[in-house]
């Protein structure tokens, strides 16, 4: 992080890469992408652990849950899977149900639940037995994240530019504000809940305040189209990627 040089060895896939996670312990990076499959690497070793096939569709999603035992994967082809991070032992699905292509994928911070958008509405399923907790939130999401705190509740990023803020016992809509001029691409929720970081198609990178709605410091500009970014744990740092073949810290 801090002099921007690369660890260990590259991880190569045999195709386009779409979705990365690493687990919270530390141990395991999950990949995905054309190839259809989910990969598990081991971040000592940098060796390819174990490949989980399932999917019909290019893996569009991954994240880890909270206690790193499980991985949730959205795919092209309109599902969710569920699998363990040890044995690659497929534990639910694949969860249908979505419409379109699966963006994004979460845990809840209690990893009893799973949120996942299509673009056109937001499910929420219990992460144990797969049935749906209630009905699916209309709403266009391409970007999903939960808040850190006992309330749960979901931020979306949309394709109209705007961030929503929902229920996730009821689906009500909390807040919402246009926070860019394009489709947000990807979104990130501060450890302590404070702030949300959000990238888009409109090359921008912007912070807002949860309680305020309000954007906090400048607009950081970017070369092009913006598709990833993240806090860092201490919420010292943020990272973006996107087409400009760069990293920006």
């Amino acid at each position: 992080m801090e002099d921007g040089c690369e660890i260990g060895k590259a991880l190569w896939e045999s195709g386009i890469v779409y979705a990365v996670a690493a687990s919270g312990d530390g141990r395991w990076i999950a990949t995905g992408g054309v190839g259809k499959n989910v990969t598990i690497w081991n971040t000592t070793t940098y060796e390819k652990v174990i490949e989980l096939e399932g999917h019909s569709g290019d893996v569009r999603s991954l994240a880890f849950s909270r206690d790193s035992a499980r991985i949730v994967s959205g795919s092209e082809d309109k599902t969710v899977i569920v699998w363990s991070a040890t044995t690659g032992e497929r534990h639910l699905g694949p969860l249908k149900g979505h419409t379109y292509t699966v963006w994004c994928a979460r845990f809840s911070p209690d990893d009893d639940k799973i949120a996942s958008c299509d673009g056109s509405s937001i499910r929420v399923w219990n992460s144990h037995s797969g049935v749906p907790l209630m009905r699916p939130i209309h709403v266009s999401a391409i970007a999903l994240e939960w808040t850190p705190d006992d309330s749960q509740q979901l931020i979306a990023g949309c394709v109209d530019g705007f961030i929503r803020r929902f229920s996730s016992s009821t689906g009500s809509l909390l807040a919402d504000w246009e926070a860019h001029t394009a489709l947000i691409t990807s979104i990130a929720v501060s450890q302590n809940g404070k702030f949300i970081a959000s990238a888009s198609h409109d090359k921008t990178v912007r912070i807002c305040d949860m309680t305020t709605s309000t954007q906090i410091g400048p607009t950081l500009q970017c070369d092009d189209k913006v598709y990833s970014v993240a806090i860092s744990p201490a919420g010292r740092h943020l990272v973006s990627a996107g087409r400009g073949h760069r990293v920006r810290i």
